[in-house]
């Protein structure tokens, strides 16, 4: 299929769509009782949004068809594109190119009689991917996944046929495609490589800056909430005295402001000095790549590129450990099912163990449940942690891969033929 037709295909998923949510909210109607109509309705859109979100982030379109054997397609389809400035990032044998703050798309590749055919599957960033989720797990909120999985389809496509298939087409004749690297294209791809990873490290970062301050702010309801609760039932023990409500809502309400205050100083001290950090280097690496890509010699008072790599050499493993700890950002999924596992292991557990005080045999089987779960959750864990380590473990590879390379075209340069 056409990347050109996905837009129409999208229309078909759409309409798919609800019309599966209109049959499920009309058979739950008539077996319901009224009173849970609007739970109904809830349920019935969740399940529209479920199949479009799925439908959706499933479809691969044939983008371009290369002259190039599918050994080698992946590896030069990422060149080129690093050397554009796209952000891009390996994922096992298919590639994810950022669009933007929302939206990437997904290329994937099979050999062909002719090379191998690129083919485009609609994906989401990790912004994205959090709000789908997250709306999809609060299902309340399925109109929202809705929309942002409508957005994200949509936007993927047209940046597909729009930026990447152009550029793609001339792939296998353009001269950076067919000789061999020099100096000034590794300087590019290792520029641009750089940038992904400072800007995943900066989102990740900030977007635990903003877990952070909104805990501040929870924890300063909850500190109002014991506060008001204890002024009514402990200090009047203490005090001798009653306590009125004017007094213990003004007590309970400096006590939440000073720990709010105090949370929020802490976590701005902590966080806003490595994001300027971030934002300064992601700021310098643009500004390289621009220049490098232009041909223009840094003055006297700017880092040359080499040295602009070796530093940015130096930064990898806090920019690798900051993406670790936004784990919960860059996968939202896997920690939503990791948590939901957990969440349901403890009726079952508690069920098991109050039967077995009670000398039931079936204890046993629920205890044997939750204890599954459980153990759900534990693989889950293992497979991400091990699943992160190989992706560290192969961006160092990587990176230390291409400088090697970039210090050997550069001595032979310096050597002359």
């Amino acid at each position: 299929m056409d990347a050109r037709k996905a837009k129409q295909t999208f229309g078909i998923l759409l309409v798919l769509s609800l019309s599966l949510t209109t049959i499920v909210a009309l058979y739950m109607c008539t077996q319901l009782p009224y009173s849970m109509l609007s739970t109904s309705i809830m349920l019935s859109i969740w399940v529209g949004a479920f199949v479009l979100f799925v439908a959706s982030f499933s479809l691969k379109f044939n983008l371009a068809e290369l002259p190039i054997p599918i050994g080698k397609a992946p590896l030069a389809v990422g060149s080129w594109l690093r050397r554009t400035g796209s952000r891009v990032s390996a994922d096992g044998e298919s590639i994810v190119v950022r669009g933007d703050s929302f939206f990437s798309v997904r290329l994937t590749f099979r050999p062909t009689q002719v090379g191998t055919c690129v083919r485009a599957q609609a994906w989401a960033s990790s912004a994205g991917w959090s709000v789908t989720m997250i709306s999809l797990f609060i299902w309340y909120f399925s109109i929202a996944a809705a929309v942002a999985t409508s957005h994200i389809f949509l936007g993927s496509m047209r940046y597909a046929v729009g930026s990447l298939l152009p550029g793609l087409k001339r792939i296998g004749t353009d001269s950076l495609a067919g000789r061999e690297v020099d100096i000034h294209s590794a300087l590019l791809e290792g520029l641009s490589e750089a940038r992904r990873l400072a800007s995943e490290a900066y989102e990740g970062t900030r977007s635990n800056y903003e877990d952070a301050m909104l805990l501040a702010i929870v924890g300063g309801i909850v500190v109002f909430m014991i506060s008001l609760a204890g002024a009514k039932l402990g200090y009047a023990d203490i005090l001798l005295e009653p306590v009125s409500v004017g007094d213990a809502m003004a007590v309970s309400f400096l006590a939440a402001l000073g720990f709010t205050v105090a949370a929020l100083w802490f976590v701005r001290r902590r966080y806003t000095a490595i994001l300027l950090r971030l934002k300064d280097w992601m700021l310098d690496l643009d500004v390289a790549f621009q220049m490098e890509m232009s041909g223009i010699a840094p003055v006297d008072s700017q880092r040359s590129t080499i040295e602009t790599m070796a530093d940015a050499w130096k930064e990898l493993p806090s920019w690798l450990s900051a993406r670790r700890k936004s784990s919960a950002y860059r996968e939202p999924g896997t920690w939503i099912l990791i948590l939901s596992l957990l969440s349901a292991c403890w009726y079952p557990i508690m069920l098991g163990v109050m039967m077995l005080s009670q000398g039931s045999v079936n204890g046993v089987f629920a205890l044997a449940c939750g204890s599954a779960l459980v153990g759900a959750a534990a693989y889950v864990y293992v497979r991400w942690k091990r699943s992160s380590d190989s992706e560290d473990s192969r961006t160092k590879r990587e990176w230390s891969e291409r400088s090697k390379m970039i210090d050997d075209l550069f001595r032979r340069q310096l050597m002359g033929p």
